[in-house]
């Protein structure tokens, strides 16, 4: 028969190791979870801004070229200067190659870590004649973001490639390229898209071709 005195030392001994283990177990899981929501939530955020973002760049640059003969001019030290981006998302930097020096102007991206080239199609890509188009390349992109940026650039785009080596200056498919969407076809390939948005690669590259 317990006395008094043991029932106030059983309520008096606080929780035991395993109790402590469990509680603390639980805490964590649950600070896990709103820690990745809030990221998904936040890189969903930066996704969408991102398109507001290029949708306006992409018209913005149809418009000065759609009665030019060559998109030639189209570019980052070219459009920068009219103000395509805001002043504190881009910086220019010298660069001298012997007696040469040129600036070289670097656009950051919406998305965290990414940066922004605008240049002309180099090369013929499906019924796309050279410098009669332009591409949008979104580099260093995390690959989280890949699938949502690339599914929101689809209708704006005439071919998407992403993957975790495409260069800076695409004019088609390359090593570790992914056709995400073929020239001129009349959407993305979902099968396609997993592998160029593989989370195999914690970076990847997004080039998507505009047709004027």
């Amino acid at each position: 028969m317990q006395t008094i005195e043991n029932k106030i030392a059983k309520k008096q001994a606080g929780y035991s190791l395993v109790e402590l283990s469990v509680a603390l177990a639980i805490v964590a899981v649950i600070l896990v979870g709103g820690l990745m929501g809030t990221r998904q939530i936040l890189l969903t955020n930066n996704v969408n801004n991102q398109l507001k973002d290029s949708a306006l760049v992409i018209a913005k640059i149809t418009r000065q070229f759609q009665n030019a003969l060559t998109t030639e001019g189209a570019s980052n030290e070219n459009l920068v200067p009219l103000s395509y981006w805001p002043q504190e998302r881009f910086t220019n930097t010298s660069v001298t190659s012997g007696t040469v020096t040129t600036v070289k102007t670097e656009v950051r991206g919406v998305i965290g870590g990414s940066k922004e080239h605008i240049f002309t199609n180099a090369a013929d890509i499906g019924k796309l004649t050279a410098k009669t188009g332009f591409v949008y390349y979104f580099e260093k992109v995390p690959s989280a973001a890949c699938a949502d940026l690339v599914s929101g650039l689809d209708n704006m785009s005439y071919a998407i490639y992403a993957g975790s080596s495409i260069g800076v200056t695409p004019s088609g498919a390359k090593p570790g390229t992914t056709e995400v969407k073929a020239p001129d076809a009349a959407t993305i390939s979902p099968a396609e898209l997993g592998k160029g948005c593989s989370s195999a690669n914690p970076l990847v590259d997004i080039a998507a071709f505009i047709r004027m």
